[in-house]
C-alpha cells in the first residue's frame, strides 16, 4: 500500500537499538520494507503510532472533511508522509479518503476506528505473510512481529486477505487495492494451488463450526476434534509456521471448550499455548497476552468455567507426562476416546 519516492529507515522497538529493516522501491509494488539482517521468529520488528485515526465507516465527503482537518493539525513532515502514501481509489474517492481507504488498518478486532501509518502502511501483501500486525490499545500503537524466521534481504509482508480461494483473493485485492497478487501461494502450479484453496476454504468451514456456542454446549468433543483438524490444516498450509495470531484464537477457542465443561488439565495446556502464541504475535506487553497469562496457571478463573457443567471434570495436575507428540495430541483433543 504505497506510493512516493522517499526511502527511510526506522528503529524498531527491540530494546537494542538495532535497525531491522529499510524501505526500498520494488519492481512492481512501489515501496516496501526489507529485512536488513536475519530476524528471529517472534521478534518485534517495529511499533508505530498512527499518523491519523478515524471512525469507519464514513461516507466519502465526511471522511474527506475529517482527514482535511486532521492534516491541518499535523506537522509538515507528517503531512508529507501521509500524502506520499499510495491511493488506489483516485478515480472513486476524494484524495484524502482514498489514501485512508487504501492504507488504513483496523484498531483491533470489532473496532470502529481505523489508523493510517507512515511505515506500517508501506508493508506489502502476501497470501503467505512473514509478519503479524496487531493494535496495542493500551499504547495506541501498531506492532509488527515476525511469524517465522526472516532472512536478510527478504521483504516483510502482511496479509490484506488470507482465508479465501485464490480467485476470491485475487478479485478482492484487484478491486480494493488495484493489483494482481503474484506471491508464492498465488504462483503455485494448478494442482498445488487447488490443494491450497481446499485447505483455506476448510479453515473457514471449521472456524464457523468451532464458533457455534450450541455445539460447544451439546457436542464439545466434536468441537474439540474440529480444533485439532484446524490446527493440522494451518500447519499443512503454512509449512509448519502459521501466523501465531491465528493460533492464539484457535487455542483460546479450544481452551473455552474444555473449561466450560470443567477440564482444567487441558485448559492449562491450551492457555499456555495461546499465551506463547500471543507473545510471538503481539509481544509481552500486549493486552491480549497479559489477559492470557493468568489462565495458564488458573484456568478456573475464566468466566466460562463449568458454564455447561462438569462432565469433563479434570484437575489441573492431571496433565499426562512422558507421552510422545502424537499420543499427547490424542489426549489433548480427546481423539479416539
Amino acid at each position: 500500500m504505497e506510493a512516493g519516492t522517499v526511502a527511510t529507515t526506522q528503529l524498531p522497538d527491540d530494546g537494542a537499538g538495532q535497525i531491522l529493516y529499510e524501505v526500498r522501491r520494488t519492481a512492481d509494488r512501489g515501496r516496501g520494507l526489507f529485512a536488513l539482517k536475519d530476524i528471529a521468529e517472534g521478534a518485534r520488528i517495529m511499533t508505530e503510532e498512527p499518523l491519523m485515526v478515524a471512525t469507519w465507516p464514513q461516507d466519502d465527503t465526511s471522511m474527506e472533511i475529517t482527514a482535511g482537518m486532521k492534516l491541518l493539525a499535523m506537522t509538515k513532515e507528517k503531512q508529507r508522509q501521509f500524502l506520499s502514501l499510495y491511493n488506489s481509489e483516485k478515480k472513486k474517492m476524494h484524495p484524502f479518503g482514498g489514501i485512508i481507504r487504501t492504507n488504513a488498518q483496523s484498531c483491533g478486532a470489532r473496532s470502529q476506528m481505523i489508523a493510517t501509518f507512515a511505515t506500517v502502511s508501506l508493508i506489502n501483501h502476501s497470501c503467505e505473510p512473514n509478519t503479524h500486525q496487531a493494535w496495542n490499545k493500551e499504547k495506541e500503537q501498531e506492532t509488527i512481529h515476525a511469524t517465522r524466521p526472516i532472512k536478510a534481504g527478504e521483504e516483510l509482508t502482511i496479509a490484506y486477505v488470507m482465508f479465501e480461494t485464490t480467485a476470491v483473493r485475487q478479485a478482492t485485492l484487484k478491486a480494493i487495492y488495484g493489483f494482481t497478487c503474484t506471491c508464492p501461494v498465488c504462483s503455485k502450479p494448478e494442482p498445488a494451488r487447488a490443494e491450497s484453496d481446499q485447505r483455506r476454504s476448510l479453515v473457514g468451514v471449521l472456524d464457523v463450526k468451532i464458533s457455534d456456542p450450541q455445539r460447544v454446549k451439546d457436542e464439545p468433543a466434536g468441537v474439540l476434534a474440529d480444533c485439532a483438524a484446524l490446527e493440522q490444516v494451518l500447519l499443512d498450509e503454512f509449512d509448519g509456521k502459521p501466523d501465531q495470531g491465528i493460533m492464539v484464537r484457535l487455542y483460546y477457542d479450544a481452551f473455552q471448550v474444555v473449561v466450560s465443561h470443567a477440564d482444567q488439565a487441558r485448559g492449562i495446556v491450551f492457555a499456555q499455548r495461546a499465551h506463547r502464541a500471543s507473545v510471538l504475535a503481539e509481544g509481552e506487553d500486549s493486552p491480549g497476552t497479559k489477559k492470557m497469562a493468568p489462565l495458564a496457571s488458573l484456568p478456573s478463573s475464566h468466566a466460562s468455567f463449568k458454564l455447561y457443567g462438569a462432565a469433563w471434570r479434570c484437575r489441573k495436575t492431571r496433565v499426562p507426562q512422558g507421552l510422545g507428540d502424537e499420543d499427547f495430541k490424542k489426549w489433548l483433543y480427546k481423539l479416539e476416546q
